[in-house]
């Protein structure tokens, strides 16, 4: 490559990075042996119940230090610790066959109690702009995953035999009422693109696609007109014409 070409090359890249690379935020976080140290548990192995209780009295005392410390997407100091937040792996007890249906369901929704504090330990309610955004983003989906279990074991619920099981039916309604509005909350992060990647809102949008998807079959009219308006929201509102597209090729098979 001869020094014309390399100059050329590093003028372009300059000039892309100077109109359109973000600085990459300070990493505030700590090392994995100052987050054990202060009760966390390792991110290397799935974590049980203790561990998750531990996690998140550890994350609730950091929040109110400095939040800036909080384990990070991406970091290399602290990114594994994150992973291990919102790794399915945790959820391993739904593998273990010893355990009734009705026994994994009240664990899961344990678990989802658990999450719902991740998200507020996350968020700072002063800013409109959050610190952890992108934190957030991946800690919502994940909350979204956990919502379709919740049906999917609804649904095996409504067959089982169980008298236990049985007992439980009445709460299908409650679970679906639930994922609807966790829906619309997820869809209302979207209607102002502005703080987050273009990546996670993409990623956003096609996990939200499909899940609506799978669940448009037991959807009343009531549930579907709220998502309706909420995705019509977006469409209107946003800057990313692969985001409006999807929606509103969603919105047409509602």
């Amino acid at each position: 490559m001869n020094m014309h070409v390399r100059r050329s090359i590093g003028l372009v890249f300059m000039l892309t990075c100077l109109f359109g690379c973000e600085p990459a935020p300070k990493d505030f976080s700590l090392s994995i042996d100052e987050y054990m140290e202060m009760g966390m548990p390792g991110p290397e192995k799935i974590w049980d119940s203790e561990d998750l209780i531990n996690a998140n009295n550890t994350l609730s005392r950091i929040k109110w230090e400095d939040p800036r410390k909080l384990p990070g997407k991406g970091s290399k100091k602290s990114g594994k610790l994150f992973d291990r937040l919102i790794s399915r792996e945790n959820l391993a007890f739904l593998n273990v066959d010893s355990l009734a249906l009705n026994e994994k369901a009240l664990l899961l929704m344990n678990y989802l109690q658990v999450y719902e504090n991740w998200r507020y330990i996350y968020t700072d309610v002063r800013y409109k702009t959050q610190y952890h955004h992108r934190e957030l983003v991946d800690i919502q989906l994940f909350g979204l995953g956990l919502l379709q279990l919740m049906l999917d074991f609804a649904d095996k619920i409504q067959t089982s035999d169980d008298p236990v099981d049985k007992a439980m039916r009445s709460g299908d309604n409650s679970i679906r009422e639930m994922y609807i509005d966790y829906l619309l909350v997820t869809l209302e992060i979207q209607e102002d693109m502005t703080p987050y990647h273009r990546e996670d809102m993409e990623r956003m949008s096609e996990m939200i696609n499909t899940s609506i998807s799978n669940n448009l079959n037991w959807m009343d009219d009531k549930m579907k007109s709220k998502l309706d308006r909420a995705l019509q929201v977006v469409v209107d509102s946003s800057s990313v014409r692969s985001v409006s597209e999807k929606y509103a090729d969603l919105m047409g098979r509602f």
